[in-house]
C-alpha cells in the first residue's frame, strides 16, 4: 500500500471516531435515519449547526425554572474526549462566524488562539488539543470560547437529566431557552469578556448570542427532532387504540 493510500486511509479513521464521539457526546444519533459514514466532519455539524436560527423574543422567555437546578453547574466534570468535542465544536462555530462576519482583528483574537490550545477547566485539570483532522480551515477557539460552550453543553446536561424540566424544555422553544439560559450564565461569570465593546464597534455579547445559537443548533437539532418523533409515534400510538 503506498504512503498516500494509507495517509487518505487514516485520515479517514480519525474523522469516523471523531464523528462517533460527537454522535455519543451530544446524542444526536437519528432514531429514524441513523448515521450516515460518508459525511465529512465538517458536513455532519453543518447539517445541525444551520437547521434554525434564534427567532424567540427574549422577553418571552421564562428561564426561572431552568436557572434554579444550576447553580452548581461548576461540579459537573467531563471527560477528556468530551472537551475535545467541544473544542472541535467551539472551532466550528468560530470558523462559521468569522466566514461570515467582517471581523476585525481585535474580535478576531477575542475569538481565536494560533497555537495549540491548553486550558484549565472547571475542576481545574488541564488539557491540550491536538486537532488530527484539522486540514487548515477550522480555527482554535480561545479560552473564553470554549468555556463558554462548556458552559452551554453542561446546563444542557443538567436540564436534560431533569425529569421535571426537560418534557417542557423540548416541547417549548429548546433551542431559544438553552441560548438565552446559557447567555445568563455566562455573562455573570466572565462579565469582563462577553460584556465588553470592541474597537470596531461590535458588542461582545452580541459575538456571543451568535455563537450560542450555532452551538444550541448543534447540540439540540437532533435531540428536538428525535424528541418530537417519540411523541409522534406516541400519538399514533393511541389513534390507533381508540380507531
Amino acid at each position: 500500500m503506498s504512503g498516500s493510500h494509507y495517509q487518505i486511509s487514516f485520515n479517514q479513521v480519525l474523522e469516523s471516531e471523531r464523528r462517533l464521539q460527537l454522535s455519543n457526546l451530544l446524542k444526536v444519533f437519528d432514531i429514524k435515519y441513523g448515521l450516515a459514514d460518508n459525511v465529512s466532519l465538517k458536513e455532519y455539524l453543518r447539517q445541525f449547526a444551520d437547521d434554525c436560527e434564534f427567532i424567540s423574543d427574549e422577553k418571552q422567555l421564562d428561564i426561572e425554572p431552568y436557572m434554579t437546578i444550576l447553580n452548581d453547574i461548576s461540579l459537573i466534570e467531563l471527560e477528556v474526549s468530551q472537551i475535545e468535542c467541544l473544542i472541535y465544536i467551539a472551532g466550528y462555530a468560530v470558523f462559521s462566524y468569522i466566514k461570515k462576519s467582517n471581523t476585525c482583528q481585535s474580535c478576531y483574537d477575542l475569538l481565536t488562539t494560533d497555537r495549540l490550545l491548553e486550558v484549565n477547566n472547571d475542576v481545574g485539570s488541564q488539557y491540550t488539543l491536538i486537532n488530527l483532522v484539522d486540514r487548515g480551515s477550522l480555527k482554535y477557539p480561545s479560552s473564553c470560547v470554549v468555556k463558554s460552550v462548556t458552559i452551554l453543553y453542561k446546563a444542557f446536561l443538567m436540564i436534560d437529566n431533569c425529569d421535571s424540566l426537560s418534557k417542557k424544555f423540548y416541547s417549548a422553544q429548546s433551542r431559544s431557552l438553552l441560548v438565552l439560559i446559557s447567555m445568563t450564565i455566562i455573562s455573570e461569570k466572565y462579565t469582563d469578556v462577553w460584556n465588553d465593546c470592541c474597537s470596531c464597534g461590535v458588542w461582545n455579547r452580541d459575538i456571543l448570542k451568535k455563537l450560542c445559537v450555532t452551538w444550541s443548533n448543534i447540540i439540540l437539532s437532533k435531540r428536538v427532532r428525535n424528541y418530537n418523533f417519540m411523541v409522534l409515534n406516541r400519538d399514533n400510538t393511541k389513534l390507533k387504540k381508540y380507531k
